[in-house]
């Protein structure tokens, strides 16, 4: 009995080994900004929502390569990634794009002390506005003819807690982000214990955008359409989501 036990797990084993043996490593671009992509342990909201899309596809393993998002387009279009996380449609992208999985909740935030009404973009005219790089390009048309108008004093900083000090003193009226970031940013060694989020006001004036992940290789991309679907209609994704949201209970509005 000892005997046939210990065959069986020798072939268990063996079986196991020969799946890994035989599937194929992937490297996959990650980026560099928290809470959506963390270098240090590989953690992060998107990274997370990554490794269960690829859960639905055990012939892959894969690895994170970390960089700068423009970094990431460089390198997926030059084909030295498998491929890249948070990869926007009407990127200058040859490779080929998901369904969209990655979600950003833009909104616009404000002192509650400075009772600053802000129901829709056009209230944004005539404020002091800082936002993340890239900001006027994807936030729309209007938004960008105000940051442009001579009434309007606009700044973009990649430095999210460097924004949101600006906002706690009283550099700027208004500050523009992802609402994960900013709460995360008030959170962060150099602002925590100055502010809390009772002390903001939350203006949702847009609506959320997704992003995708980017594959050289299409077959591998349609493999993660079925997978992005499945998590979607199984409740992985919403899980996660609240799983980040959770983590910022004490602060989240």
């Amino acid at each position: 009995m000892f005997k046939l036990t210990k065959m069986v797990t020798l072939f268990l084993t063996l079986i196991i080994l020969s799946s890994n043996a035989y599937s194929k490593e992937l490297i996959v671009g990650a980026g560099d900004f928290e809470p959506f992509f963390v270098k240090k342990g590989e953690t992060g909201l998107f990274l997370d929502l990554t490794r269960e899309v690829f859960k639905q596809m055990p012939d892959y393993n894969i690895k994170f390569r970390f960089a700068p998002n423009k970094r990431l387009l460089q390198e997926i279009n030059l084909g030295r990634l498998d491929a890249a996380c948070n990869i926007f449609k009407g990127s200058d992208t040859k490779a080929f794009l998901s369904s969209p999985l990655f979600r950003f909740s833009d909104v616009a935030v404000t002192m509650k002390k400075n009772n600053l009404e802000i129901n829709k973009i056009a209230d944004l005219t005539g404020k002091s506005i800082v936002a993340y790089q890239g900001a006027t390009d994807l936030l729309g048309e209007e938004y960008k003819n105000i940051t442009l108008s001579s009434g309007t004093k606009y700044k973009e900083n990649a430095n999210q807690e460097t924004t949101t000090a600006m906002l706690i003193k009283g550099r700027v009226d208004v500050r523009v982000g992802d609402i994960f970031i900013f709460l995360h940013a008030i959170n962060s060694p150099a602002n925590k214990g100055k502010v809390t989020i009772k002390d903001f006001t939350v203006h949702r004036i847009w609506p959320d955008v997704f992003s995708c992940i980017a594959f050289k290789d299409k077959k591998i991309r349609d493999e993660a359409d079925k997978a992005i679907e499945t998590i979607k209609a199984n409740g992985t994704f919403d899980a996660v989501y609240k799983k980040y949201e959770k983590l910022f209970t004490d602060i989240a509005p």
